[in-house]
């Protein structure tokens, strides 16, 4: 995925707000990428333009070579939001396949079936439960499984669980880890957490204030599979530490 010089402005009463400037960066496939930065930097408005939901300004995106849109037409991209957004009187199989009924059927496609999806995001026994019955974890866990359905190439998570207490929020990290492993696919997440950015990704693009542009990148060393324990590692401190630099620079020498 390539993110070209992309400009976002929109209007406000009788003027304009520049939402995110000239960002810029590249994401390699399998590559799995944190977006951070204080509220208001744009990063959900670049989620978004990412998935061909809004049109920048100016600049351009590519995945695969192909424009956002394109890709989106086939389907290739899955989108989690904080909120599971899931029918409220359908079954969690009939969430999971939801992207299927839309799409048509595609079982030549490689992709996995309902039930395998399902029994992955760790929710084999609640095929029937409807989306009340369930918590806020295992809901995410089915938004998980339907953004999956069509193995995607490029998987866009923005802050999918920001609505979740912390020690949920730990273990939902862990089970997305382990299914994005599986499922093999590109991943962007925008958090506010920098733990959860430093735990979870390969690289992370630090933000300005708006209007938003990629100030820094910090490379993440802590091997995979990720384990709780290396929470505890210097390699982490060290990686939280480098992020922290980046969003609040000379603010924490006068704080």
């Amino acid at each position: 995925m390539s993110v070209q010089r992309v400009t976002r402005k929109f209007a406000l009463g009788s003027s304009e707000v520049t939402a995110l400037e000239n960002v810029s960066f590249e994401v390699s496939d399998g590559q799995f990428v944190a977006l951070i930065g204080p509220s208001g930097c744009g990063k959900s408005t670049l989620l978004r333009i990412v998935a061909d939901l809004i049109a920048p300004t100016s600049g351009n995106v590519t995945i695969g070579g192909l424009p956002p849109s394109t890709v989106r037409e086939g389907r290739q991209i899955g989108l989690v939001f904080q909120e599971a957004t899931l029918l409220p009187w359908a079954s969690v199989l009939e969430n999971v396949r939801l992207p299927l009924r839309i799409a048509g059927d595609r079982s030549g496609s490689g992709a996995l079936s309902p039930a395998a999806l399902i029994e992955l995001v760790g929710l084999s026994g609640f095929e029937t439960a409807r989306p009340a019955q369930l918590s806020g974890g295992m809901q995410q866990r089915v938004a998980i499984a339907r953004a999956l359905m069509l193995k995607p190439t490029l998987l866009l998570l923005d802050e999918p669980f920001g609505a979740l207490d912390e020690i949920t929020r730990q273990r939902m990290n862990l089970e997305l880890l382990r299914i994005w492993s599986q499922a093999r696919t590109t991943a962007l997440l925008v958090t506010h957490s920098i733990a959860e950015a430093a735990f979870m990704s390969d690289r992370i693009l630090v933000m300005s204030p708006r209007p938003g542009r990629v100030k820094g990148e910090v490379a993440v060393s802590l091997p995979r599979p990720r384990t709780l324990s290396l929470m505890k590692s210097p390699e982490f401190f060290q990686t939280v530490n480098e992020v922290r630099d980046l969003l609040f620079g000379a603010d924490l020498e006068t704080a």
